[in-house]
């Protein structure tokens, strides 16, 4: 009776066994790039955002391909699957327009500043070069930087042709090193559909608040709050942000005022700019 009983075990065990290794599952085979993408290693002072920058892509794609959990936590050595969309870095990239020239971005360089040093615009660059944040670039990034065309007219009269030089370029207006704006400069025509970030210095001793203003015309009568009293210094940074859209075409004055701790300010850095929607 026992050895019978036996055998019923030993049978039911032989008949499990095959359907237990048919459902356990294979091992999961290590994760490779595809064909459309390649291998990049993390080095100092990178992150998934300037690294999606640097090859198209964008931080999502990044993160779903290596399966990272928190874009914020990644490593220095750690080797990334860059997705569809990028381009390696032993491929050189495609060479500027002839009307263009490529710059690589210094320690302390903004956008701003490299078009007031190439004389075209932030706009421009950013368009040129895809950039999404124009205050989000990074050191050793390569710009094409488009060249701004002089506009020449000629006119003709009596067979002689007459050439109207461009006017010079604009400049930021005359104001205390510690209390300037630099963008927009004297005179700038600004597009009256979008936001204009404002530039500039405001760092004067025993600092305690500065605010940005606009009033209409060259000599306003009453100024507007264009954001929130700010209470931290800036050196040659971003000062705030101008929404336009609801605005008028017309000139217009923009005003920074900085104050010390005792209610004491120097006099006001104003711009006066025309709007303009196109």
């Amino acid at each position: 009776m026992r050895s019978h009983l036996v055998f019923k075990v030993l049978l039911v065990i032989l008949l499990l066994v095959p359907l237990l290794l048919m459902a356990a599952p294979s091992a999961a085979a290590p994760t490779q790039a595809p064909s459309h993408a390649f291998v990049y290693i993390v080095q100092p002072g990178d992150t998934l955002f300037s690294i999606a920058m640097r090859f198209g892509t964008t931080v999502q794609a990044i993160a779903m391909a290596n399966n990272i959990v928190n874009p914020n936590l990644i490593y220095v050595g750690q080797k990334l699957i860059i997705p569809t969309g990028t381009v390696p870095p032993s491929v050189p990239p495609a060479a500027p327009p002839p009307a263009a020239s490529v710059y690589i971005v210094q320690p302390g360089d903004t956008l701003f500043s490299i078009a007031l040093r190439f004389g075209t615009t932030v706009q421009a660059i950013a368009m040129a070069n895809n950039i999404p944040n124009p205050n989000l670039i990074f050191v050793g990034q390569k710009l094409v930087i488009p060249k701004a065309v002089p506009f020449v007219v000629h006119k003709v009269v009596k067979k002689v042709v007459v050439v109207t030089p461009p006017p010079p370029p604009l400049q930021p207006a005359v104001c205390d090193p510690q209390v300037s704006i630099t963008f927009p400069r004297e005179g700038e025509v600004l597009d009256g559909l979008g936001t204009h970030f404002v530039t500039g210095t405001a760092n004067i001793e025993n600092f305690q608040f500065y605010k940005l203003e606009f009033g209409f015309g060259h000599a306003p009568i009453k100024f507007h709050s264009i954001d929130e009293v700010q209470r931290k210094p800036v050196v040659r940074g971003i000062l705030g942000a101008w929404n336009t859209g609801a605005l008028p075409d017309g000139d217009y004055t923009l005003r920074l005022t900085v104050v010390d701790n005792r209610g004491q300010f120097p006099p006001p850095c104003d711009v006066h700019v025309t709007i303009r929607h196109n």
